[in-house]
This record gives C-alpha cells, sequence and structure tokens, in this order.
C-alpha cells in the first residue's frame, strides 16, 4: 500500500493525515506537505496518524526535521491518534516525549488557541496532612473526612486536566464526570 498524505487547515492550524504504510518516496511526500504548510506560513499543525500502519526511520527523520521548523516559525507539531505500533516505535526511540499527543481531533486543534496546552482548572498541589484528635490519634471524626474528600476531590480535578491536556478527555467527558 502506497503512502497518502493529506492537508487541511481550521483557522491557524494545518492538520495534515497520513494514511499506509512508509515507502520509498514517502520521506518526499510528507516533507511536501510539510513545506507547503511553512510557506503558506502555518507552522501549528496537527499530524494526524489514525492510519498509518507503521512509522520508520525515514519519517522519523522528517518529523524531527519539520518539528525543529515548526519551533522555529514559533509553533509546534502535535500528533492525533498514533496507533500502538506507532506509539511504541515513537516510544522506544525517544521521540513521544517531545510532542503532545491527542485522542481527540478538535481537543489537538483547540489546544493552539489555548496558548500551546488546554487549561484545565488551577488546583493548588496539596501536602500530606495527617489529623489527629487532642490525644494524637488519627481523627475519625466529620471534619478530618472533609478534608481528606477534599484532598479526593482536588486530585480528581487534578487528572481529569491532564487528561485534557492530553486530548484524552474532551467538555463532554468531564460534564459527565462532574456533573
Amino acid at each position: 500500500m502506497v503512502m497518502r498524505v493529506q492537508m487541511s487547515r481550521e483557522g491557524n492550524v494545518c492538520i495534515l493525515s497520513i494514511a499506509g504504510e512508509e515507502d520509498t518516496r514517502s520521506d518526499e511526500a510528507v516533507t511536501r506537505v510539510f513545506r507547503e504548510c511553512f510557506e503558506g506560513g502555518c507552522y501549528n499543525i496537527v499530524l494526524d496518524m489514525t492510519k498509518l500502519k507503521y512509522l520508520g526511520s525515514r519519517l522519523r527523520k522528517v518529523l524531527l526535521a519539520n518539528t525543529k521548523e515548526a519551533l522555529a516559525g514559533g509553533g509546534k507539531i502535535k500528533l492525533l491518534n498514533p496507533q500502538p505500533v506507532v506509539r511504541n516505535d515513537l516510544k522506544n526511540n525517544r521521540l513521544l516525549d517531545f510532542f503532545e499527543v491527542y485522542n481527540i481531533r478538535q481537543a489537538a486543534v483547540e489546544s493552539f488557541s489555548q496558548g500551546g496546552t488546554r487549561q484545565g482548572p488551577v488546583v493548588p498541589v496539596m501536602e500530606p496532612v495527617v489529623y489527629s484528635d487532642d490525644s494524637g490519634a488519627p481523627a475519625d471524626h466529620p471534619q478530618g473526612q472533609e478534608e481528606r474528600l477534599d484532598r479526593l476531590e482536588n486530585s480528581l480535578v487534578q487528572l481529569v486536566s491532564i487528561l485534557r491536556r492530553r486530548g484524552v478527555l474532551g467538555d463532554e467527558d468531564e460534564d459527565r464526570i462532574f456533573g
């Protein structure tokens, strides 16, 4: 199967969809589409990997070179839905940490308009607290339970915030969790 590369644009974001398998001309096709984005002044790129079956060394090199170009232009490349084989390849080659990875296209696109990352609620990080009554024993009274519930709620809000930034959760998912 030959690799297909398509480009679309949503506002200031280019969405590049790559489908198929790497062949001898894949790197040229992908480079050409990246170049079209950059020449059009678009440095915010979502790379849709939903239908990419394999990421070989040539495409990894193209991805890294164009990441450098996007950053130089004030943008960023974000990955959309890399399949397990592709994700493992990126992880094994220590590249996964260089990219924000999203599972929802709209979340990836919107992340650019929100300063590069999705913003969740600001939650202070709380130090663990040991509650005790006057005798120094652990508290079983309602105030101690309320405090523990508050900490659990803060932890849940932090977790949801992280999942939103990574594109795992959208607005509807958050509403279901807190609704």
